[in-house]
């Protein structure tokens, strides 16, 4: 099976999160055009270059939001990885640093309950592609490999 495969079949049944729980911020004028663009929408219809405008947008997510727009993210970036932008490092995240200075390894250990072993394991091979195929600035990161070994362990 291709990545590609792994992730749509992994997250073919997480539910859409509902119009009004994309992202949590309220006043936040940032957190309003991620409402607006992603409401209705389905991660199986996101690609670049729309959404280039929101490559940093997966920590202003909800918990919900983050689980179904994830595997949009993940395709798209697949279909051109220079458009990639910073959507790796938020993926990245998921499995933690391999040191705490980027205090986000509690977080990233909390947020990784929320997927399945499939998911995960989807997750850990779109990681892999991007560690080959990835923009230049990651290729054989060894944060990439880290946050692998981390996503697939719990």
């Amino acid at each position: 099976m291709t990545t590609r495969e792994l992730i749509e079949t992994a997250f073919a049944d997480v539910p859409y999160p509902g119009d009004d729980n994309i992202a949590d911020h309220q006043d936040c004028l940032e957190c309003d055009e991620v409402r607006a663009f992603f409401r209705g929408k389905s991660w199986r219809d996101l690609k670049f270059p729309e959404l280039r405008d929101y490559s940093q947008s997966l920590p202003l997510f909800t918990p919900q939001a983050f689980h179904y727009f994830l595997p949009g993210y993940l395709l798209a970036t697949m279909n051109d990885w220079q458009e990639a932008d910073l959507v790796p490092y938020g993926v990245i995240t998921i499995g933690g640093y391999p040191d705490d200075t980027q205090n986000v390894n509690d977080e990233a250990r909390e947020s990784r309950k929320m997927f399945s072993v499939k998911q995960r394991e989807a997750i850990a091979a779109w990681l892999r592609e991007l560690a080959r195929f990835g923009p230049k600035e990651l290729r054989g990161n060894k944060d990439i490999e880290c946050a692998v070994m981390q996503i697939l362990e719990n």
